[in-house]
């Protein structure tokens, strides 16, 4: 099995188990049995329980809350944003370029993690302010990226010769500029993104303060009650961690994927 093909495996897998986790009508109270604690993996529970006799494998699907839509969220913010003041930087130039550039770079005067926690102190740390500043956090980096792009292709002689054949600027920017230039640039910087927001959120579930608290279930929270109780299976201890590493390593090896394509080009 090629990389890609695991890696869209695992992709698809993580969205499959958000919509199972929308419709399944999983309680997270009703699920409570302390007389089911610590089972093994079973016909009954795939992945045993934890200390609370509350299923793995459905905590695990639901967790996928926390992160997917939001996770997306994220990308699609800094994309846009970034993708947007980088075009418009690279295709005109000059001081429209510099001030933009200048504009877009300001959250890069932190480190993104410090962002992302200096954002979740002062505001609420919800999966909508994390999703904001992640996307925010990344802006820098997706502005530089197809700023350098589009103004590398702006200088190219067929943008003059499309233009002189009568085709709009924004169907140059568009159809030659954007989709055939820098269509393996944005979906990096959004595979990127999305994979920063999913560190930034088990981080902060596992840590506690910040992030998802219990009852309701996230991987950061999972894999720090797995470390913590050893009444546990080994199989419910490891799974959120297991789990975590397999969506982490699908998005590494897509961006690689994409990184050498585009080197190809």
């Amino acid at each position: 099995m090629s990389g890609r093909l695991w890696a869209l495996l695992v992709v698809g897998a993580v969205v499959l188990a958000r919509l199972a986790s929308a419709f399944g009508g999983y309680d997270i109270v009703a699920d409570v049995d302390p007389t089911n604690a610590g089972l093994p993996p079973s016909g009954a529970h795939w992945l045993g329980t934890d200390a609370l006799g509350r299923d793995i494998m459905w905590r695990l699907i639901t967790a996928t809350e926390a992160f997917v839509v939001p996770g997306i969220a994220a990308a699609l913010l800094a994309v846009g944003v970034g993708g947007t003041a980088g075009t418009v930087a690279g295709w005109f130039g000059g001081p429209t370029e510099r001030g933009l550039a200048a504009a877009a770079g300001l959250p890069a005067t932190a480190p993104r993690f410090v962002l992302v926690l200096l954002l979740a102190t002062i505001f609420a740390p919800t999966p909508a302010v994390l999703a904001v500043a992640c996307g925010v956090a990344f802006v820098p980096m997706v502005t530089t990226e197809v700023r350098t792009r589009v103004g590398s292709l702006r200088r190219r002689s067929f943008v003059d010769a499309s233009l002189l054949h009568g085709l709009s600027v924004r169907q140059v920017l568009g159809r030659h500029i954007l989709w055939t230039g820098c269509r393996h640039i944005l979906a990096r910087m959004a595979l990127q993104a999305a994979g920063f927001f999913v560190v930034v959120e088990t981080s902060l579930a596992y840590l506690g303060d910040l992030g998802v608290q219990e009852p309701v279930p996230s991987w950061g929270n999972m894999v720090a009650s797995g470390l913590v109780d050893s009444r546990l299976h080994w199989v419910a201890r490891v799974a959120p961690a297991v789990s975590l590493w397999l969506v982490l390593a699908a998005i590494t090896q897509l961006d690689a994927h994409l990184a050498r394509t585009e080197a190809r080009r």
